[in-house]
């Protein structure tokens, strides 16, 4: 187990088995670890919720923490003697894993010691890193990373996948929308059933690859999850039309960097040539301020910076490496809020769901492993 502090090697356990128990790689990304300190104590200071941390990282954690007023008696520190670097191979983690904090924070859900991992560190280390040690969920083949988008009216979406799955089927594409449905479901308390998006290049029937026209006709044979299922483009993606967005990774990759480069193309452009009108710049620039505002708020909501590996055994969140404290605090509240609300349940029934609507589909039919890569080609 290594060295513990804080809270006696197994009190934790013990003394919360009622209480969501989380843990946290407290050395990945950028900013660690102070600000991974920083937003667990602001989730204890701002919230009444009972939830306990396990937190895996170097001996100089242990005085951040020592500082926090509730986070040493709500919290169990292991030490783990490396970090995983960001640049590495995501196959290192696996060659090299017995010490960092990363594998040692998704180990310690493995083995039952807690609900639920969260980490900012390398991306594809920990994709890895959680698939080989949870594994998948029924016949997923693989997971999908889902994430939140604020659209028109402050309306809260997921997409999915953002970057994990270059390669998909249809199969795996109405998967990951019912994984991406139960999300939404426990983030935004929504009781009826939602509205799917497939991301097409084109809205009318008949648009696109089989596998697309497919997925999407899968998810209509599913109303208690899905009461729409149609083709959006990528141009709808801030419109709010629907709950869940999916799509391969490479394509939902692809949309988010581009829309956030043109926003800053155009608030660049407009902030240059505010400066060079002097007065007059500076009192646009004073009624144009609530528009740029708002633009940050959609494309860089830090109430919403959270991503979700979904179709693995055990939930893992992901947070951006360059977050801050306040990115990390609404991460925190998002893996509380879906250990509590049963997050590995609600993926299972919706699963199952799913399971009898792509047999109706398919049959005995292998086409629903043919990926959409191939049929580019």
């Amino acid at each position: 187990m290594g060295s513990v502090d804080f809270i006696e090697a197994g009190a934790l356990l013990s003394r919360s088995k009622r209480a969501p128990i989380l843990a946290v790689d407290v050395m990945g990304g950028d900013n660690a670890p102070e600000v991974v300190v920083d937003a667990l104590e602001d989730f204890l200071c701002t919230s009444d919720e009972d939830c306990r941390f396990i937190l895996f990282g170097q001996e100089r954690v242990k005085a951040l923490v020592r500082e926090k007023t509730l986070l040493p008696q709500c919290s169990e520190f292991r030490f783990a003697k490396d970090v995983f670097d960001g640049a590495a191979k995501p196959t290192e983690i696996l060659r090299k894993s017995k010490d960092y904090s990363m594998m040692r924070a998704v180990e310690s859900v493995a083995c039952g010691d807690a609900d639920l991992v969260l980490s900012a560190g390398n991306t594809g280390g920990y994709v890895v890193a959680c698939k080989v040690r949870f594994g998948m969920l029924g016949d997923v083949a693989r997971p999908g990373l889902a994430a939140f988008i604020k659209g028109e009216g402050d309306k809260l979406s997921t997409m999915i996948d953002m970057g994990a799955n270059l390669s998909v089927t249809a199969k795996l594409l109405a998967q990951h929308a019912v994984l991406g449905a139960a999300l939404v479901r426990i983030v935004t308390a929504a009781q009826k059933p939602l509205d799917a998006g497939v991301i097409n290049l084109g809205t009318e029937e008949g648009k696109g690859f089989k596998d697309l026209q497919d997925t999407r006709e899968i998810l209509l044979k599913i109303p208690s999850i899905f009461k729409k299922a149609e083709f959006v483009e990528p141009n709808q993606i801030l419109s709010g039309v629907v709950d869940v967005f999916v799509t391969d990774g490479f394509t939902g990759n692809t949309i988010i960097k581009a829309v956030k480069g043109a926003v800053a193309h155009v608030q660049g452009t407009i902030s240059k040539s505010i400066a060079e009108r002097g007065l007059w710049g500076r009192i646009l620039a004073f009624f144009a301020y609530p528009f740029f505002k708002y633009l940050k708020s959609v494309l860089y909501a830090e109430e919403h910076n959270a991503a979700l590996l979904l179709g693995l055994k055990q939930p893992a969140i992901k947070m951006h490496g360059g977050c801050n404290a306040a990115a990390l605090l609404s991460g925190v509240r998002m893996a509380y809020r879906l250990v509590k609300f049963d997050i590995k349940g609600k993926l299972s029934s919706n699963l199952q769901v799913l399971d009898g609507a792509m047999k109706q589909h398919f049959g005995d039919n292998r086409e629903s492993n043919i990926s959409i890569t191939k049929n580019r080609h």
